[in-house]
């Protein structure tokens, strides 16, 4: 449904903007990348505190030409500047793109409600009587605010928060089989059970 509406949406008022939303698309995962990268990290940590000699243990770090020379503490150190520099790039990587996000739709929502300024000025005087004047400007003042920044929005964040979803489930399924199924099947059924539970409440309330 959401697929279908969002089909619709961009075939009326995606005019000349489908190249810029697949661009938000590929921004979009790849500030889903950074979030997981900043989730991975944990890891090495958890090893340290747990069990300080298993962190050569860990592929990626024991590959490095210096690592078999440190220590647990300076493992630690270096560890925690990678942490800390992927959370400056990632930070400022996500206000970029909050602020380029912002200004698009921005623009988008000022061209639609032009689109709709436009059509009441020229509109037959019968297709008018149609709507009341508080209707319209309803339409030009709030609704259009609410299909991009409410709808399109939340669609940008759906494809960051999934990314994230299925690249830590997968971490979790490749290290730890186990409890990376269980997890899977938890959070399947509370989305499957609060989906049939309030659903239709939702639905009526709306």
């Amino acid at each position: 449904m959401y697929i279908r509406s969002l089909k619709k949406f961009i075939e009326y008022f995606g005019e000349g903007r489908k190249l810029k939303l697949l661009m938000f698309l590929f921004m979009s995962i790849v500030a889903g990348c950074f979030e997981f990268l900043g989730v991975a990290l944990i890891y090495p940590f958890v090893i340290l505190i747990i069990s300080p000699e298993q962190i050569h243990s860990v592929p990626k770090l024991s590959n490095l030409p210096f690592f078999g020379s440190l220590s647990p503490v300076g493992i630690a150190l270096f560890v925690g500047f990678c942490a800390l520099t992927l959370f400056i790039i990632k930070n400022l990587y996500m206000i970029f793109f909050l602020y380029v996000q912002s200004k698009f739709i921005q623009n988008w929502t000022r061209d639609i409600n032009n689109k709709f300024v436009q059509f009441y000025l020229y509109a037959p005087y019968k297709q008018m009587l149609k709507s009341s004047n508080s209707q319209k400007m309803y339409v030009i003042t709030t609704l259009s605010a609410q299909a991009t920044g409410g709808f399109l929005m939340r669609v940008m964040s759906f494809v960051t928060n999934f990314v994230i979803v299925v690249l830590v489930l997968s971490l979790i399924l490749w290290k730890f089989p186990v409890a990376g199924v269980v997890s899977l099947v938890f959070i399947t059924v509370c989305v499957i059970g609060i989906n049939i539970l309030f659903k239709k409440k939702v639905k009526d309330l709306g």
